[in-house]
């Protein structure tokens, strides 16, 4: 679950519309295809590494006669009724929702925000038969926007006052003063800030406003936003991060028996991957 929803699909590919590749391009008016090259190169190596090490890792559980256990998580509670999938939209269908909200964001070059709207209504248009109770699916998507907003408002609240600090601009100095290839303190950097806030946008959002004006004439920007982004997917998924969180509580696993597994992937993996990314931007930028 957490190789797929965080690691390559949020940090590494350009063009889509995740808020790590949404705040470079707004703070320094980059595409949101920046540097595309590199982010591939980073998705393949962190979905070849991810991919690697959960199949050994499998194996040698499976050796010592460890399968799969039903846990008191809240994906249990989850039963789809006999026949109900009978009713549902061909795949075609409910992708092109996702599908006209990439052309708009890449192609027809629209605001971020009116492309999620279209989207949206193009969704209700086209899978409303399928909707046993939109108020209700409509009143949860309000809801559950609500928390995003207000951690990250309290996240860039909290990297105002942080950048503040004597002990801020000390790291600063030593980032940038740092020998070596821009790219790799960017890169410390942007994983410091996302493993003290315990969030990629959080960190990614403090990076760009305090860090980035310092990278901007050193680095091509576009490798500034994608090597950023990647890189803000690394450290942020410390054992405090709520995503983290929040994904153990829903399976049922406490962090002695899951972080394990969220670590390797969605820690090391981007690590390692940033590393490759930093290799081909030196290359083609």
């Amino acid at each position: 679950m957490m190789t797929g929803s965080g690691t390559f699909t949020m940090t590494c590919l350009p063009g889509t519309p995740q808020i790590q590749n949404v705040i470079p391009s707004t703070v320094l008016g980059t595409p949101l295809t920046a540097a595309p090259v590199v982010g591939i190169v980073g998705a393949i190596v962190v979905i070849i590494f991810d991919m690697w090490w959960l199949n050994a890792d499998m194996k040698k559980l499976e050796k010592k006669g460890i399968g799969f256990e039903a846990t008191k998580g809240s994906l249990q509670d989850v039963e789809v009724p006999a026949g109900e999938t009978e009713h549902l939209p061909n795949v075609v269908l409910a992708l092109l929702p996702m599908v006209g909200l990439l052309i708009l964001l890449n192609a027809v070059k629209l605001n971020i925000v009116l492309s999620l709207i279209v989207a949206c209504i193009l969704c209700l248009v086209l899978l409303f038969k399928y909707y046993k109770d939109m108020l209700k699916s409509l009143n949860q998507g309000a809801f559950n926007v609500c928390a995003p907003i207000v951690n990250t408002c309290a996240i860039v609240g909290f990297g105002s006052v942080v950048a503040a600090t004597p002990g801020y601009q000390y790291l600063v100095s030593l980032l940038v003063n740092m020998p070596g290839s821009p790219l790799i303190s960017w890169t410390i950097g942007v994983n410091a800030l996302a493993g003290i806030t315990g969030s990629a946008s959080g960190g990614l959002t403090i990076a760009m406003n305090t860090l980035a004006p310092l990278y901007v004439d050193k680095v091509n920007p576009e490798v500034l936003h994608r090597i950023g982004s990647i890189a803000s997917g690394g450290l942020d998924s410390l054992p405090h991060n709520g995503a983290v969180i929040t994904t153990l509580m829903v399976v049922g696993l406490t962090h002695k028996q899951g972080y394990k597994y969220v670590g390797m992937t969605c820690t090391v993996g981007p690590i390692i991957a940033s590393v490759f990314a930093i290799i081909a931007a030196t290359i083609l930028y």
